[in-house]
């Protein structure tokens, strides 16, 4: 396993500059350096990678974002960098990369005194720092069927259906009836095991988004369809 890099092409940095002006305005004025780098897989003889180009916590990753070693600045390097997985990039849909430049973007964050202003490390610089994600997930389906609704896993899973910031998530809570039976029928549940906490908090979803005109919560699988909510 490894990976063979190289800098990334001058519209991969153009993208990237379109997004970091359209979402990110704390950075106006700070200019940040930011290097874009692809990273391919290593191959054997007979042309198959090896593994990922790029993993993190050992999972396969689209990308990775770093803040790059002043040492390595003051010999020219940028402030940050984003490494992308370029056997994947050119699979994704425009749309789809902007997000992934997007996600890896909101990594960086301009260090700031109590009076607003950047930060300037020991090359004059912007000082950068990482921002963690707003929700990490590491989940067992098999926790998730033997202890239901007692699981990290299924309450993690609530918590995300009904906080307000699930909407971006889950887009059918609080859409109109329709749009909710239809996303609820695109669910696949994996087995009957996990079906009766599934039920639980999909009763709540019913009486949460009730203003929709919701008659019936439904799931099909394998072309079954199984009631699991009616009004």
């Amino acid at each position: 396993m490894g990976a063979v890099y190289s800098r990334a092409t001058k519209d991969v940095e153009e993208q990237g500059k379109a997004i970091l002006d359209k979402y990110h305005p704390e950075f106006a004025g700070v200019a940040p350096r930011i290097d874009y780098v692809f990273a391919n897989a290593t191959v054997q003889e007979d042309g198959t990678p090896t593994g990922p180009a790029l993993t993190h916590n050992g999972y396969p990753a689209a990308a990775l974002a770093r803040i790059i070693p002043i040492k390595d600045r003051v010999m020219g390097r940028g402030d940050c960098e984003i490494v992308i997985d370029a056997d994947q990039w050119p699979l994704l849909t425009e749309e789809e990369q902007n997000a992934l430049l997007d996600h890896e973007l909101e990594h960086f964050v301009v260090c700031r005194d109590k009076y607003g202003q950047p930060i300037l490390d020991d090359a004059n610089r912007p000082k950068l720092k990482l921002k963690k994600h707003d929700f990490q997930v590491g989940w067992f389906h098999n926790v998730a069927r033997r202890h239901g609704i007692a699981s990290a896993e299924v309450r993690q899973f609530q918590q995300l259906v009904f906080d307000d910031d699930g909407q971006w998530y889950l887009p059918f809570i609080g859409a109109d009836g329709d749009s909710v039976k239809q996303s609820i029928r695109d669910l696949r549940p994996s087995d009957r095991a996990i079906q009766a906490p599934v039920r639980d908090f999909v009763k709540k979803m019913q009486k949460h988004v009730s203003k929709g005109g919701i008659e019936k919560i439904s799931l099909v699988h394998e072309g079954k369809e199984t009631v699991i909510a009616e009004a």
